[in-house]
């Protein structure tokens, strides 16, 4: 057991042998899995406002004074940070090239996960609260005006649009499949859950008890 030194903003994020935890005192913490122990503390200059994300040894975090930070994953060393149009809405979803984050202004926002550099900003109906999921050449998220959005991760082209019956509190699930799409599921806060096929078809709705807010993948 990991006893932390102040209250987690969100998720724990984990990769090659390390567990990723951003805190409200304005630090990121890396701890090795196979005994606790701290590998490193970063500042991230005002309280973490999401939890964080890794991918290709990147750690991105979103904090309360609305910028998106990353550092080295194994050694917590900055790579880089940028500002954002608002207070982050979800936790950073990453890929092996890009990083995408809902803005609490009603929309989502990619950057590359090199070098911060914006990729795109997109428009959406209601706001992006549940972290985006990235594929290989898309991203998919769902939003609180009841609709999914499957987008091109690197041009923010928008593919396909779906409505569904309720806000999409949570992240999608991806399922990787032929041609860079995925079979993707999502749940709502009405308690339906969806699943869609890689061509964008619905191959099953099922109703459960409550919001549904974790991702079904």
């Amino acid at each position: 057991m990991i006893e932390l030194p102040e209250a987690a903003a969100g998720g724990i994020a984990a990769a090659d042998g390390l567990a990723y935890v951003a805190l409200l005192d304005g630090t990121v913490r890396a701890y090795r899995l196979a005994d606790g122990t701290q590998r490193w503390s970063a500042a991230l200059g005002a309280a973490a406002q999401t939890g964080p994300a890794c991918a290709k040894g990147a750690v991105v975090v979103a904090d309360s004074g609305k910028r998106l930070r990353a550092f080295a994953a194994d050694t917590g060393a900055r790579l880089w940070d940028v500002p954002l149009l608002a207070q982050a809405a979800s936790e950073p979803g990453a890929g092996a090239d890009a990083v995408l984050l809902g803005e609490g202004n009603g929309g989502c926002a990619a950057f590359r996960l090199t070098d911060g550099l914006l990729l795109w900003r997109q428009s959406v109906l209601g706001d992006v609260v549940g972290a985006p999921a990235v594929g290989e050449r898309w991203a998919v998220f769902g939003s609180t005006g009841h609709t999914l959005y499957a987008v091109a991760k690197l041009s923010g082209e928008v593919s396909k649009t779906i409505v569904v019956s309720g806000e999409v509190l949570g992240r999608a699930g991806l399922e990787p499949a032929a041609a860079g799409r995925a079979l993707t599921a999502v749940g709502t806060h009405d308690g339906r859950v969806y699943a869609f096929s890689p061509s964008w078809e619905r191959l099953w709705a099922v109703r459960l008890r409550g919001a549904v807010r974790a991702a079904p993948l």
